[in-house]
């Protein structure tokens, strides 16, 4: 819907469930992206889990809002997501902090983790001054 007045009608080939699903997804991601995490056009933001519903809306809403995505997935998630960003890391690789920390250059305006204490460390590390860490689980 691009007006609120619009009625959006489900496709008929989607099913309630899977609607409700990505209504639930999509409202989270663009809560994290516009309100939590303040993101704007021209920052860089990484989002850990991108592979996920809610993480691959966000990767969706950077790239049509002029936002620096970068993320981490599983191995065999990384292509599926090289639609919306090129920088995707595989968080099973030993050098992916390493990797992420190469990319980050001066840091990441904000991050999202929806991980564990590691890796909610290592992403509060690769932040910028003033960066944002928001964590979801």
């Amino acid at each position: 819907c691009v007006e609120p007045e619009t009625i959006c009608k489900v496709p008929k080939k989607i099913n309630s469930e899977a609607a409700a699903c990505l209504f639930q997804s999509g409202t989270t991601a663009y809560q994290v992206f516009t309100h939590m995490a303040k993101i704007e056009e021209g920052d860089r933001f990484l989002v850990h889990g991108g592979s996920g519903a809610v993480g691959n809306i966000l990767l969706q809403l950077c790239q049509l809002n002029g936002v620096e995505a970068v993320s981490t997935a599983s191995a065999e998630k990384l292509d599926r997501l090289r639609q919306w960003t090129n920088q995707v890391f595989d968080y099973r690789s030993p050098t992916y902090f390493s990797d992420l920390k190469q990319v980050a250059g001066e840091g990441f305006d904000a991050a999202i983790d929806f991980s564990n204490q590691k890796s909610i460390n290592n992403s509060f590390n690769l932040l910028k001054d003033g960066g944002s860490l928001k964590l979801l689980g």
